[in-house]
């Protein structure tokens, strides 16, 4: 059969003609509900380049011996691969591999536990090349790996592809039905089987007759029927003959009475089909090739995804990919991690604080998924950049270069009770799941074609609760390319080996901004709705927060104030305001002024150098208007589930708002670039500006899972990229800053300046201010916001952020009563001296910085200048080539140095 045919491949590298080249056609979809072992063979072999002549003859490689490979535990391994820098080793007998660095002398194994450090449980998980996750239509879970689910039957093929590419084809899960002992039978099949035993065996009839019951609808009482439908759901309306529980020797029995009918694998894989058997027994398997190469700074994995064969039936949800690749057990105490969570987090390898692994989807949440009402809490994985920093024994950098938007990176710290490596991943989404808790939305809500029963989804049950995944097969080429680097390096050193990557990688430019000194980050908010009587009547009203003419006022004070960069996103300013319409072109608000006013404010900031970005959010919109060119049961995105994907956001001050009209509709990622389009023709006319502000472009990607129009998250970043190739023309500006923007934006608002403090990091470091500073422009969260101007100030000095106000011009109480009662400061009369002082202090000491890179970030010594007590919480940062270094002191207290120079409280000094 198949799996004892592969490892015969492998072993022996045979050159025999797969028995699948007498097929009509060896291409299959690469997901039907029954795949049959010549099916299998035969996509195998199209993997294979068409040809075994790619099969890896082990017999053309030398093993390595113990007392050649034991210093590097390389031993049983062969040279797979080998270039100036670096030597790939694979064991051929488990497909583990080992990356040896030339220069440093430091290697990098996918499997640990060549140092006796992994009990054999955690070496099944940590060890695996590859491990899944997937669900049936009953919401059973399903776990494989590879030590588990592939190893033992050698269901995996070694081939090489050309270029240095090698591709290991794996077969993996869980597959009984070799035993030709079925669990149950159709009435059919049954009768088949006794015919031709009771022709041939009367002895193997025997053992068929005492195996199997028959079971008869209409005969079965509701309690059994209810123990038994879940696994046999067809015994609604089918007799069928299932099977006694069994002894291991009776079963072993049955098995010889099968064979003896001729009974085949292929024929139980049928019967689980026909009788659509979802009990423990049921045939698994996924074909999944994975290529891996040896590159001049590393090693590159890819999974295409569009290559794997699966069963339909059972959803694959995740691939783990080398979860033990450069793993270690950390002994110095200094080895760490390094992970994305919002500016950047260290973990240290051993797991001091906590052995919780810290795992989050890179680019954050997908909204077509999140709960309707969104948390303060905010998580941010800007990037997709990883380090395990060993110490002595060498560093390991991982970025997933290709796919990241449907990928998770995980980190492991030590964890003493389980096993004893540190480690970290990537985890590749393979088809998306969300969490369906009640049943799909009237139809006065969904169209006709995207009904419940359009199969657009996999549910897991009839209740209405439970999984739901996607039938969406996606084609990406998932690549993760790993660096192998000297150790005992600091974060800032894996911020510059990270800023010059993306600088080679043409997404950072190659020569610095060329800023005039710090600029001020304005959010100036437009028109919002506001419930209102008139003679008695309830009616929504228009306000303006902040008029074209206001927003000029405000400005020009600005610019006679002495601030001279000034940076305004203009929020709300058209298209309905905060309760937006569609943004497929300009619709200017009554209330906002007139387009003379808004030319009299384009005109007054070009005149004087002012950036004025007016915001178009083309993925959200929350009103419909007539004739505004947009189908809304058509071109709003779905959930898995198919109801409208609406969002909804909690208000800072726990404040939960339930009327359906404060919920806004994600837009089908597809559109976009049609809105663009036709948006960049009316923007010209009407406004004339040649920046904006692109709304959550950068900050969010949605999927979309409408019927015969499904959307993945790697699709619609294309989208989003489209769009920002539209305006690459222009002077972009983006919030939060997902680095897919870092490319076309000339101002980030918003950059996180901390982590979501998982348990199990040390602390959060300014990891990515320090990739983009001197590259890209950035703002922090709105000082008058926050609140603490303080700490606000600190951290611009220390993270290289400009200062950032959300302001308007209607006093604070025009929110009462409204959505918006956490906004309760943003008058701009009431912060504006401030502001214009927090400028002028910035400006003073960072002008002549603003254009260096940060070249250096640390937690320096420092003691309390009163007492001589150890003092925390003091950071110094470093701009350009040792140019100015920034000492920041977030204490209550006066701090010294260990070169005797104070910090004030609440401070900074400099040199």
């Amino acid at each position: 059969m198949m799996k004892k045919y592969l490892g015969k491949l492998l072993i022996c590298a045979a050159v025999t003609v797969l028995s699948v080249l007498a097929l009509s056609s060896c291409g299959i979809s690469n997901t039907t509900t029954y795949i049959s072992d010549e099916e299998r063979e035969a996509h195998i072999l199209e993997l294979l380049g068409g040809t075994e002549d790619t099969i890896v003859k082990q017999t053309r490689y030398q093993i390595i011996t113990a007392s050649e490979g034991r210093a590097l535990g390389i031993t049983g391994m062969v040279k797979l691969s080998e270039n100036e820098n670096f030597i790939l080793y694979m064991d051929f007998s488990d497909t583990s591999i080992a990356v040896y660095d030339k220069t440093t002398g430091d290697i990098f194994h996918s499997d640990p536990s060549n140092d006796g450090s992994l009990e054999e449980g955690s070496r099944t998980l940590i060890a695996s090349p590859l491990s899944l996750e997937a669900y049936d239509a009953l919401n059973k879970r399903y776990e494989f790996n590879f030590y588990e689910n592939c190893y033992t039957d050698g269901n995996f093929v070694i081939a090489t592809m050309g270029d240095g590419v090698f591709r290991i084809i794996y077969t993996i899960g869980n597959d009984p039905n070799q035993d030709l002992a079925p669990p149950v039978l159709t009435v059919e099949t049954y009768e088949s089987l006794y015919n031709m035993l009771e022709a041939t065996s009367p002895q193997d009839l025997a053992v068929l007759q005492s195996s199997y019951k028959l079971v008869t609808p209409s005969t079965i009482t509701l309690e059994e029927r209810e123990s038994l439908i879940q696994d046999y759901p067809t015994l609604d309306w089918q007799t069928l003959y299932i099977r006694r529980s069994l002894t291991t020797r009776q079963r072993s029995a049955l098995t010889e009475a099968m064979r003896a009918a001729g009974f085949t694998a292929d024929q139980v894989s049928e019967e689980m089909e026909r009788t659509e058997y979802q009990g423990p027994e049921r045939s698994v398997m996924y074909t999944i090739p994975v290529d891996i190469q040896l590159t001049e700074s590393g090693l590159r994995v890819n999974v295409d995804s569009s290559l794997i064969l699966a069963p339909s039936e059972q959803r694959l949800y995740k691939i783990s990919l080398y979860r033990g690749l450069g793993a270690s057990n950390p002994q110095i105490g200094d080895e760490y991690m390094l992970v994305p969570d919002g500016s950047g987090a260290i973990i240290p390898a051993r797991g001091e604080l906590s052995t919780l692994a810290y795992s989050e989807r890179i680019y954050g949440s997908d909204e077509t998924f999140t709960r309707d009402f969104d948390t303060t809490v905010e998580e941010y994985a800007l990037t997709a950049f990883g380090v395990y920093d060993r110490g002595n024994e060498g560093a390991m950098v991982a970025i997933m270069s290709n796919g990241a938007s449907q990928g998770m990176l995980t980190a492991r710290p030590l964890n003493p009770t389980s096993n004893l490596t540190t480690s970290l991943n990537y985890d590749i989404i393979y088809c998306e799941r969300d969490y369906r808790t009640y049943a799909p939305e009237s139809a006065s809500s969904s169209s006709s074609s995207d009904s419940a029963t359009s199969q657009n989804y996999y549910v897991a049950s009839e209740t209405g609760t439970g999984v739901v995944l996607s039938k969406d097969n996606p084609e990406i080429n998932f690549t993760v390319d790993y660096f192998f680097l000297e150790g005992s390096q600091t974060y800032s050193d894996y911020a510059e080996f990270y800023r010059n990557y993306l600088i080679d990688e043409g997404i950072l430019p190659s020569e610095t901004t060329q800023e005039d000194g710090v600029s001020l980050y304005v959010d100036l908010l437009g028109a919002i709705d506001k419930d209102a009587t008139v003679v008695g009547i309830p009616v929504t009203q228009k306000r303006a927060l902040t008029t074209y003419s206001q927003a000029l006022e405000i400005l020009t004070k600005l610019v006679d104030s002495g601030v001279a960069n000034v940076k305004t996103r203009y929020s709300y300013w058209s298209n309905g305001g905060y309760y937006n319409t569609v943004f497929n072109t300009v619709r200017l608000i009554s209330e906002m002024g007139s387009q003379s006013e808004l030319q009299s404010l384009v005109s007054y900031c070009q005149e004087n150098g002012l950036d004025l970005y007016p915001t178009a959010d083309f993925m959200y919109l929350y009103r419909e208007t007539i004739g505004d060119g947009f189908d809304y049961q058509t071109n709003v995105a779905r959930r898995l589930d198919l109801r409208i994907a609406r969002v909804n956001y909690r208000s800072i001050t726990g404040v939960e708002f339930k009327d359906s009209e404060n919920y806004k509709s994600i837009v089908s990622p597809d559109m976009l670039p049609a809105f663009a389009d036709s948006y960049i023709s009316s923007y010209s006319e009407i406004v004339g500006l040649n920046s904006i502000s692109l709304g959550s472009i950068g900050k969010y990607i949605n999927s979309n899972y409408k019927t015969n129009r499904i959307i993945n998250r790697e699709t619609a970043l294309a989208y989003q990229t489209e769009v920002l190739e539209k305006f690459a023309d222009y002077s972009v500006a983006v919030s939060n800053g997902n680095d897919y923007t870092w490319k076309y934006a000339d101002a980030i608002y918003d950059i996180p300046t901390g982590s979501s403090e998982y348990i199990s990091s040390s602390e959060s470091v300014p990891f990515i201010q320090m990739v983009l500073h001197g590259y890209v422009s950035y703002a922090s969260e709105a000082y008058n916001v926050s609140g603490d101007y303080e700490t606000e100030l600190l951290k611009a000095i220390e993270t290289g952020s400009n200062p950032s106000f959300k302001w308007m011009y209607e006093q604070n109480t025009i929110f009462d009563n409204t959505d918006f009662m956490d906004l309760y400061s943003v008058n701009y009369n009431y912060t504006f001296d401030r502001a214009v002082e927090i400028y002028n202090e910035l400006n003073e000491v960072m002008a002549d910085v603003v254009n260096l890179p940060i070249t250096n970030h640390e937690k320096v010594s420092a003691t309390y200048s009163d007492s001589g007590a150890a003092a925390d919480n003091v950071y110094s940062t470093t701009y350009g080539d040792d140019y100015k270094t920034f000492y920041v002191n977030y204490n209550k207290y006066d701090v010294t140095l260990s070169d005797g120079t104070t910090v004030p409280a609440k401070g900074y000094a400099w040199r």
